[in-house]
């Protein structure tokens, strides 16, 4: 069975929270946008049989760093999918390695800080 591209950054995201609990915490309303982001990946990598993917932690803010390459874009793809992969990035770089286009985005990561123990006793 292969995984999707948010299957694989969910396993990430898993080893990060379980790494940085109790002083981070996910925020489902951020998972869920990133669920979003990753859908027009599986699309550009169905639609290419040489696609891979990366994806990261950037300890020092939280962030997520996403990477993938593929072959081609093709123009066949829905317009309205590749906005999506920019409008939620905070930086996107494009780059060509081995004759395929590389995207490396940063997007916000999915985790916020836990109400402290003290305002909630109040």
């Amino acid at each position: 069975m292969q995984l999707n591209s948010f299957e694989i950054a969910k396993i990430v995201v898993d080893v990060a929270t379980e790494k940085f609990e109790p002083m981070w915490m996910i925020d489902e309303d951020r998972l869920r946008a990133l669920e979003d982001f990753f859908v027009p990946i599986d699309t550009m990598f169905n639609e290419t049989p040489h696609g891979n993917l990366t994806v990261s932690v950037n300890e020092s803010d939280m962030s997520l760093n996403v990477v993938f390459s593929v072959d081609q874009l093709y123009a066949e793809t829905p317009r309205d999918m590749y906005p999506v992969l920019f409008e939620r990035a905070t930086k996107v770089t494009l780059s060509s390695e081995f004759n395929q286009l590389v995207v490396a985005c940063v997007l916000p990561g999915v985790w916020k800080r836990p109400a402290s123990r003290s305002r909630l006793l109040k």
